[in-house]
């Protein structure tokens, strides 16, 4: 019997310590109240030591703007938003550090202009923002 429970925790151990990294789901940019967010959900955060968020103009060279602390070894899917307040870039992504220090990046999302319809119900503040970025 205490075989049984030392191979069981063996395999346990085993899986966490070698996740997979993590997968990121419905990155986007959101605006809300003349504020604009990236927001983007993970799988789960097995390993992670930080997410961080960066900006490009020109698509190529992206700079970090800020950092999301992970969960600690979370096996559940998370929310995460960051306040883009300030920054005025075109290009968005959100790198994954782990804690083997091996970096994967999501995919890249684009500010695009809004229509003029909805710039003027910009003006009439307060009112929710829709969705106004597109992938890369």
């Amino acid at each position: 019997m205490t075989r049984l429970i030392i191979f069981i925790l063996a395999i346990c151990n085993t899986v966490v310590l070698n996740a997979q990294p993590t997968a990121f789901n419905n990155i986007c940019l959101q605006g809300q109240q003349k504020r604009t967010y990236i927001s983007f959900a993970t799988r789960n955060e097995v390993n992670v030591r930080y997410y961080s968020i960066e900006a490009s103009n020109d698509n190529k060279e992206f700079n970090i703007i800020g950092r999301l602390p992970a969960t600690t070894n979370s096996m559940q899917p998370v929310q995460h938003e960051y306040d883009l307040s300030g920054h005025d870039y075109t290009y968005y992504r959100v790198g994954q550090l782990n804690m083997n220090g091996a970096i994967s990046y999501s995919e890249v999302v684009k500010v695009t202009a809004l229509p003029k319809d909805k710039q003027q119900e910009l003006n009439n503040f307060p009112v929710s923002i829709p969705e106004f970025a597109e992938a890369k």
